[in-house]
C-alpha cells in the first residue's frame, strides 16, 4: 500500500476502532510522504493527546493550524486546546477553546471545553454560561451537566450538584467522572454509604482509578473507619504517587491515630497542594540544622487554632539559640508577640526584616521529631497583655457563680463547620445549669442566637466588644471555665492554661485523636465526644452533668 490517501484512510479506520499504535504508524508513513498533510497532522496530534504526549500533540496540531491560517478550522483549535489543558497550560487551552467557539458557534464541545477551563480557574459565572450554551446546542451532553454540577458543588449548592451529576449518569451510565463527583457530593451531604457505592462502582470498572480510591478513603474516614481510609489512601498513592491531596489525607489519618512519625512526613505534602498557605519569602528553608545565633522567620498558616496550638515551638527554637520572628495572621500580632520564645512579630503584609532562615509553623513538629509522648506542653505559653487582662477582669467582678465562656460554632466559611457546631438549643441547655453564669465568646453571634440562649438562662453577649485575639485571650483569662466546640478559642484557652472542655464530633479533627478524654497537647483539657454522628444531646448531657457537679 503506497498511496498516501489509502494509507491515511486505513489509519483513520484504526484510530476510530481504538487501535492507536497501528494508526500512529500509518499516520507517520503518510507524513513521510506528504509532510504537510493537514488532516494527518491534526489526527496524529489528537492521537498523541490520547496517549498523554501533550507536547507532541501541540507541535503537530500547531503545524496543522499554520497550514490553515487563512481558513481556520474550529476542530483544530478545540483539539490543541485539549492538549494544552492536558499539559496544565489552562490559559492557552482557554484561548484555543474560545477561538473554536467563535469560529463555529454551533460547536457544543468547544463551549463545554471552554467552560471546563473557566470552572477550573474559578471563573464560575462564565463557565456556567458556556456549559449552558453547550446544553442548548446538545441537550443530552453529559459532560456539560457534569460541569454544571462541579460549579454547584463549588458554590455549596450540593443538592443542585447531585441533580446535574445524576442527569449526566442518566445520559451516560458509565461516565466515571460523574460517578466520582456524585460520590464527592454525597460525602459532603453525609450520605456516606451511597458515596461509597459510587466509588466502588467506579473501581468495579476501573480498578486502578486513583481518584476513586481517594474518594473511597474520604468516605471511610467520615464514617469513622481510619484503617479503611488509610488503606484506600495508600492504594491511591501507589497509583498516583505525586498527588499531594492523597498524601496529605493519609497524613491526617496517621496523626488522628497517633502515628506521628508517619503523619508528619505525609503532612508536609500540604505545601504542594493547590491551596497556598504562606507567601513567598526569599529565604532558605530551615532543615533542622544548627540555628544558634541565627534569625528565623516562622510563617503561620491555615487557621487561628493552628497558630495558637503550634506557636509553642517558638520556645524550642529559642532554646536552640535562635532569634525568632513570627509572621502573624491579622489581629493576632499583639498576642503572639507575648508568646514564649517570640522576639518579634510582623504582619503578612509587612516587609520581611533581615533573617537567615524561614520555616512554616506546622512543619516544626516534624523537624523536632514530635511524638505523642514528647509533645512540648508547658502551659501557659501565651499570656494576655496585662492592661487588657485587668480591664476585662473588672467587667466580671459582680458576676455571680461560676463564670463560663461558651462557643457553639466555628467559622461559617469552613465547609466542616456544620458538622462540628453544637445547635444553639443544646448550648442553651448547658447554660441553664444552676450556679453558672455563662458568657458568649462567639464573635459573630446573631441576635437570634443570643435570644435562644437567654430563653433558658441569662447569658452575657460579649462578641461585639471583642476587637482582636488579645481581647479574646483577656476575656478567657477572666473566666473560670471555657466550654467550646473545636475552634480557635478552644486552642487559645488551652494555650493560656485555662480549664477548657471541648465538645467534639464523632470523627474529630486529627489533633484530638481517637477515644481519649484528654489532650496531650493541653494538659488538663477535657474532651467530650459524640458517641454517634450528630449525637450532640449525648455530649451536652455529659457536659451539663459535670458542670452541675462543679458548680
Amino acid at each position: 500500500m503506497s498511496d498516501p490517501r489509502q494509507i491515511f484512510s486505513t489509519a483513520v479506520a484504526h484510530h476510530r476502532e481504538g487501535r492507536l499504535d497501528e494508526a500512529a504508524k500509518l499516520y507517520e508513513q503518510v507524513l513521510k510522504k506528504v509532510p504537510n498533510q493537514v488532516d494527518c497532522l491534526h489526527l496524529l496530534g489528537v492521537l498523541s493527546t490520547q496517549r498523554g504526549d501533550f507536547k507532541a500533540a501541540i507541535e503537530l496540531i500547531s503545524r496543522a493550524i499554520e497550514q490553515k491560517k487563512f481558513a481556520p478550522v474550529a476542530e483544530f483549535h478545540n483539539n490543541i486546546g485539549a492538549a494544552y489543558k492536558g499539559l496544565g497550560d489552562l490559559e492557552s487551552a482557554g484561548k484555543h477553546f474560545a477561538t473554536a467557539a467563535r469560529l463555529k458557534p454551533t460547536y457544543a464541545e468547544a463551549f463545554n471545553n471552554l467552560g471546563s477551563v473557566q470552572e477550573r480557574t474559578g471563573v464560575l459565572d462564565d463557565a456556567e454560561a458556556n456549559f449552558n450554551k453547550a446544553l442548548a446546542l446538545k441537550p443530552d451532553y453529559a459532560k456539560a451537566h457534569c460541569g454544571l454540577g462541579n460549579i454547584a458543588l463549588s458554590r455549596g449548592s450540593i443538592t443542585d450538584a447531585i441533580t446535574h451529576f445524576e442527569k449526566a449518569i442518566e445520559i451516560e451510565p458509565n461516565f466515571l467522572e460523574a460517578h466520582g463527583n456524585l460520590g464527592r457530593a454525597l460525602t459532603d451531604l453525609g450520605r456516606l454509604d451511597e458515596a461509597e457505592d459510587r466509588f466502588r462502582y467506579i473501581l468495579s470498572l476501573d480498578p486502578d482509578n486513583a481518584a476513586a480510591h481517594y474518594g473511597l478513603g474520604v468516605a471511610e474516614e467520615e464514617k469513622g473507619d481510619p484503617e479503611g481510609a488509610l488503606t484506600a489512601y495508600q492504594k491511591a498513592i501507589s497509583l498516583a504517587p505525586d498527588e499531594p491531596d492523597f498524601h496529605w489525607n493519609a497524613g491526617l489519618v496517621h496523626l488522628l491515630k497517633g502515628s506521628y512519625e508517619a503523619g508528619w512526613q505525609e503532612y508536609e505534602w500540604r505545601l504542594k497542594r493547590a491551596i497556598k498557605l504562606t507567601r513567598n519569602v526569599d529565604l532558605p528553608r530551615w532543615d533542622g540544622g544548627d540555628i544558634s545565633g541565627k534569625t528565623i522567620l516562622i510563617q503561620t498558616e491555615q487557621g487561628y487554632g493552628d497558630t495558637f496550638q503550634f506557636i509553642r515551638y517558638a520556645q524550642l527554637l529559642k532554646d536552640k539559640g535562635a532569634r525568632v520572628i513570627v509572621e502573624c495572621q491579622p489581629k493576632t500580632e499583639e498576642l503572639i508577640a507575648r508568646a514564649s520564645g517570640v522576639d518579634e512579630v510582623i504582619s503578612r503584609e509587612s516587609d520581611v526584616p533581615k533573617c537567615d532562615l524561614r520555616i512554616e509553623l506546622l512543619s516544626l513538629p516534624k523537624i523536632f521529631g514530635t511524638t505523642v509522648d514528647q509533645i512540648p506542653a508547658t502551659l501557659p505559653y501565651i499570656k494576655p497583655p496585662r492592661p487588657l487582662k485587668e480591664t476585662w477582669a473588672e467587667r466580671f467582678v459582680l458576676a455571680k457563680g461560676k463564670k463560663v465562656g461558651v462557643v457553639w460554632r466555628g467559622n461559617p466559611l469552613n465547609t466542616i463547620n456544620p458538622k462540628k457546631s453544637v445547635p444553639i438549643g443544646e448550648m442553651a441547655y448547658i447554660c441553664a445549669v444552676k450556679g453558672v453564669h455563662c458568657f458568649a465568646i462567639q464573635l459573630d453571634a446573631s441576635a437570634e442566637e443570643i435570644a435562644a440562649l437567654n430563653a433558658r438562662a441569662h447569658v452575657g453577649a460579649l462578641g461585639e466588644d471583642i476587637f482582636d485575639w488579645s481581647d479574646t485571650a483577656s476575656l478567657i483569662d477572666a473566666m473560670d471555665l471555657i466550654i467550646s466546640v473545636d475552634t480557635g478559642v478552644a486552642h487559645l484557652a488551652g494555650a493560656l492554661g485555662k480549664p477548657t472542655w471541648v465538645m467534639l464530633a464523632d470523627v474529630p479533627d486529627w489533633r484530638w485523636m481517637l477515644d481519649r478524654e484528654d489532650s496531650p497537647w493541653y494538659p488538663g483539657m477535657r474532651l467530650f465526644r459524640q458517641a454517634a454522628a450528630g449525637d450532640w444531646r449525648g455530649v451536652t448531657e455529659r457536659v451539663r452533668k459535670e458542670l452541675a457537679a462543679e458548680s
